[in-house]
């Protein structure tokens, strides 16, 4: 009896040496950096180590001792998923980094954990596609339009002014560019802002001369902050054809 009993405790006592094993494993790491911060009471607020092998973390915490947020680093860059929480434990973001930069779709959720937002990014720059969702889970699609007005004074001063602003009558947080999106999807160095802007109208002013015309396909960009505090980046295209006679 003694030897089955025996026996029978051998692989549970083998699982336990194993495990105690694994929890007295330590990191054997060189510490490059080490850094922490507290709140006034003692408790921690944030941390920071890096490593020799230019691997590293940064966490920050709630005052009630929740993690708010981590980052891991990479050759001393931001590496990997950065995840952000509410203060009672529930994910709220997540941000994916590659060489420092934000790459792919940031992830926004609501308190009760679902799904609120995803935002496509390619090398830090914003790109379009943002989607958004209703509090049912259902994909948000209804977004302001850009519209167009000519305002035409060609035959008594030889002004010509196109009005350029959204459909839902934005007066602020919202910005237009005159050019084509990359072929990421971002705004680019090629497309230009247009700086004249009141009320959120933008305005592109021509003066022409006697004789003078212009016929050109204009590709506007708009970006617009959203009710969900996001930005979304919108597209209209015109046919401008103007021309002075006299």
């Amino acid at each position: 009896m003694k030897s089955s009993h025996a026996k029978s405790l051998f692989p549970f006592i083998i699982a336990i040496f194993f495990f105690v094993s694994a929890c007295s494993k330590k990191d054997t790491r060189a510490v490059d950096d080490e850094t922490h911060e507290y709140y006034p009471d003692g408790t921690l607020y944030k941390e920071t180590k890096m490593y020799a092998d230019q691997t590293g973390f940064y966490k920050e915490y709630f005052k009630n001792g929740q993690l708010f947020q981590e980052v891991t680093f990479l050759r001393k860059k931001r590496e990997g998923v950065a995840k952000k929480y509410y203060e009672h434990g529930g994910i709220l973001e997540e941000t994916p980094y590659f060489k420092g930069k934000k790459h792919g779709v940031v992830k926004r959720y609501r308190r009760t954990g679902e799904l609120m937002a995803e935002i496509p990014y390619f090398e830090s720059n914003l790109c379009k596609d943002l989607k958004e969702y209703t509090i049912d889970q259902k994909l948000k699609t209804r977004y302001p339009k850009i519209v167009f007005k000519e305002v035409d004074n060609l035959m008594t001063s030889g002004n010509f002014t196109l009005e350029i602003k959204l459909s839902d009558d934005t007066k602020g947080n919202v910005e237009y560019y005159e050019g084509v999106l990359t072929k990421e999807g971002y705004i680019g160095h090629d497309a230009a802002q247009l700086f004249d802007v009141k009320q959120g109208v933008a305005y592109m002013r021509m003066n022409l001369q006697p004789g003078m015309y212009i016929m050109k396909e204009l590709n506007i960009i708009a970006k617009v902050k959203t009710a969900q505090s996001n930005y979304k980046i919108l597209e209209g295209k015109y046919n401008l054809a103007i021309d002075r006679k006299f």
